[in-house]
C-alpha cells in the first residue's frame, strides 16, 4: 500500500515592494532558520548567465566577478529555495513582483513561517499593482479638483444677478480647466507607470519622499490640479470683485 501524506502550502504576493540588503539578510536568515548550508540556494540571472550560490554574499562576490556586461551593483531579480526534507520556502524577487510561497507536511510550521516572512515583508510592500496605486492617485486628484470646480461654480451662478456676462466668463475658465485636467489624467491611466519595485542587494533602499517617487504623468496630473485650484481661487476672487466689488 502507498504512503500518503498531506501538505500544507501558503503563497502570497507584492506589486510593489522596498528591499535593502539589511531587510534581506534578515527575511532569509528567518526562511532557513535551522538549515545547513547544503539546503540553501541563492540564485539570480544576468545577460543569459544564472549564477547560483549557497550565500547570498557569495553570489554578490560571484556577479561582482563576473565578466557579464552590466553594473554588479544593480540587480534585477534574485531567487532564493530552502529544503529540508518535505519542508520548503522560495522567495522569487523580479521587477514585477516579489513571490513567497512555503510548503511542508507541518501546518503549524508552514503557517508560522508565512507570518514571520509576511512581518518582515508588508511594511516595505504592497499587493497593489502600480498601475492601480497610480489609477486611484490620479482619481483622487481628479474628484477633489472636480469638488473645487462645481462648488466654484454653484458660488457664481447663484450669484451671477448682477452681471451674467462675468458669470458666464467664470464659468468658462473652470470648464477650460477641468477639461485640460481630465485630458492629463487621462493620458496618466493610459500611460507607462514608473516602477514601483526597489531591490539593492549590496546596499539599503533609500526614501527618496513622496514627489520623487511619482511617475511623470502623476507629477503633470498633480500640477495641474494645482493649477485647476489655483484657477478656482483666482475666479471666485475675480467674481466678488466684478458682482460686488462697487456695492
Amino acid at each position: 500500500m502507498p504512503t500518503y501524506r498531506d501538505f500544507t502550502s501558503s503563497r502570497f504576493e507584492y506589486r510593489t515592494y522596498k528591499l535593502g540588503r539589511s531587510l534581506l539578510d534578515r527575511l532569509f536568515a528567518v526562511a532557513s532558520e535551522g538549515a545547513d548550508p547544503n539546503e540553501v540556494e541563492y540564485s539570480t540571472r544576468r545577460s543569459g548567465t544564472t549564477f547560483t550560490r549557497a550565500s547570498l554574499e557569495d553570489l554578490v562576490s560571484a556577479v561582482a566577478a563576473s565578466p557579464t556586461p552590466g553594473d554588479p551593483e544593480i540587480w534585477s531579480d534574485l531567487s532564493f529555495q530552502y529544503h529540508h526534507g518535505s519542508k520548503s520556502v522560495r522567495i522569487e524577487i523580479n521587477h514585477l513582483w516579489l513571490s513567497i510561497s512555503v510548503r511542508g507536511d507541518d501546518a503549524t510550521w508552514v503557517h508560522g513561517q508565512a507570518a514571520r516572512i509576511r512581518a518582515l515583508v508588508e511594511p516595505v510592500s504592497g499587493e497593489e499593482a502600480a498601475y492601480q496605486t497610480r489609477h486611484r492617485t490620479l482619481l483622487k486628484f481628479g474628484l477633489f479638483a472636480g469638488g473645487v470646480a462645481w462648488l466654484s461654480s454653484f458660488f457664481v451662478i447663484r450669484n451671477s444677478s448682477a452681471d451674467e456676462s462675468v458669470a458666464k466668463n467664470i464659468l468658462d475658465s473652470l470648464m477650460i480647466g477641468m477639461l485640460l485636467f481630465l485630458l492629463i489624467s487621462l493620458l496618466g491611466l493610459f500611460g507607462k507607470g514608473k516602477s514601483k519595485t526597489f531591490l539593492n542587494v549590496v546596499g539599503e533602499v533609500n526614501d527618496v519622499g513622496w514627489w520623487r517617487n511619482l511617475d511623470v504623468m502623476e507629477r503633470i496630473a498633480f500640477g495641474a490640479l494645482v493649477v485647476t485650484v489655483l484657477a478656482a481661487i483666482g475666479t471666485l476672487g475675480s467674481a466678488y470683485s466684478d458682482l460686488w466689488g462697487g456695492k
